[in-house]
């Protein structure tokens, strides 16, 4: 068939057009037959303006919400960073970031909290304003990276199992707070805890290089070759997992179906 033997999209368009104009040439096709091929053009003429349009549109977070990338997140506009463990997921969510980990359990929450009336001083805001209705154990100032800061831990329940609640506040600017909440099992091994401790440790102030490095993922069109298959352009795309289920969704193929050279597929690049 002819869209399996011809690589690149514009050619595969032009093709059709003289493939329909010789049919109807030399074998006096049938007005069916005419209609079905004339269709067959329109709908390449159609899948071309529309991917035309999504090519390099941004995808994913936004500069205002910052970007999860892998187990890092990036806020360039507010000018910071931190690394969730190995092995955990981030979710980027409008008013919060989460870290999970499907394995022990262990959930590290992690936002901003602002406000012209609360104390300037880590500790004061973590006992009189933060958590001023539980009590606290261990509190005790610390220093992230050069910013002032508190931590001390509570005991709760998560998900109807009983945690360990590590609090980190960090002081940003006058009135506003970083605040980690770190929720892990009375099972969680020591050096689980440590990995948890060294994530919330690694909040820190972007560089201006990095804070110009870092731009929303995009969309870009790309035509299938002859030899791709689904896996290998969609190991071109950033992600550390389900970059095959990524592809699927994002081109709209089904179960085993696989890619066709010459026509067009969706991907994502940074």
């Amino acid at each position: 068939m002819l869209l399996n033997t011809v690589a690149n999209h514009e050619n595969n368009m032009a093709l059709l057009k003289e493939q329909l104009a010789k049919e109807i040439y030399q074998t006096n096709a049938g007005k069916q037959e005419i209609e079905r091929l004339s269709a067959l053009v329109q709908g390449f003429q159609e899948e071309t303006q529309n991917t035309n349009a999504i090519d390099n549109i941004s995808y994913g977070d936004s500069e205002k919400q910052g970007f999860a990338r892998g187990r890092s997140f990036y806020h360039p506009a507010m000018g910071f960073s931190f690394d969730a463990p190995a092995g955990y997921t981030l979710i980027n969510q409008p008013a919060q970031v989460i870290a999970k980990s499907n394995q022990t359990g262990a959930i590290m929450l992690f936002d901003f909290a602002s406000d012209n009336n609360i104390p300037n001083d880590p500790a004061a805001f973590m006992a009189q304003t933060w958590i001023k209705n539980e009590p606290l154990q261990g509190l005790s100032p610390i220093t992230i990276n050069g910013l002032p800061a508190a931590t001390a831990s509570i005991e709760g329940t998560v998900n109807n199992q009983r945690m360990n609640i590590r609090l980190i506040a960090i002081q940003w600017e006058n009135g506003k707070y970083a605040r980690f909440q770190i929720a892990m099992p009375q099972s969680l091994t020591t050096a689980a805890q440590e990995d948890l401790k060294t994530a919330s440790y690694s909040f820190r102030r972007m560089s201006e290089r990095e804070k110009q490095s870092i731009k929303p993922q995009r969309v870009k069109i790309i035509s299938a070759q002859f030899g791709d298959t689904v896996r290998s352009l969609s190991q071109r795309m950033p992600f550390e997992d389900y970059k095959e289920e990524r592809f699927r969704v994002l081109n709209g193929l089904h179960g085993r179906e696989e890619v066709m050279a010459g026509r067009r597929y969706k991907i994502i690049v940074e």
